[in-house]
């Protein structure tokens, strides 16, 4: 698979504890099976700040190039696209058509 330009100059980071919980892990599992280079941090003493920018205050989070991402199923959308894992339309649905609106 090659990776687009834009891919190879993100700056990714999985934010979570250091314990194995399918929140975090599907996402890790997720850009290591895409060969998408991130950092994974686990460091319980900067995780405390990270969670006060969080969006929803809440782990786990993903940092792109410095925006935070929250809730798993969002980020593992986000990291789907990045290696084009999931084709929609070869599925035939729509992208978010299994997500509600948090915002009209």
């Amino acid at each position: 698979m090659a990776l687009t330009r834009a891919r190879t100059t993100m700056k990714i980071t999985v934010h979570y504890y250091n314990f194995a919980f399918w929140r975090a892990e599907v996402l890790r599992a997720g850009l290591y099976l895409q060969n998408i280079p991130f950092e994974d941090n686990r460091n319980k003493e900067s995780l405390p700040e990270i969670v006060k920018r969080s969006p929803f205050k809440a782990l786990p989070v993903l940092e792109v190039d410095g925006s935070l991402i929250s809730q798993t199923q969002a980020i593992a959308s986000f990291t789907g696209k990045l290696g084009s894992v999931f084709d929609y339309k070869a599925a035939g649905v729509e992208p978010d058509a299994s997500y509600p609106r948090l915002y009209p």
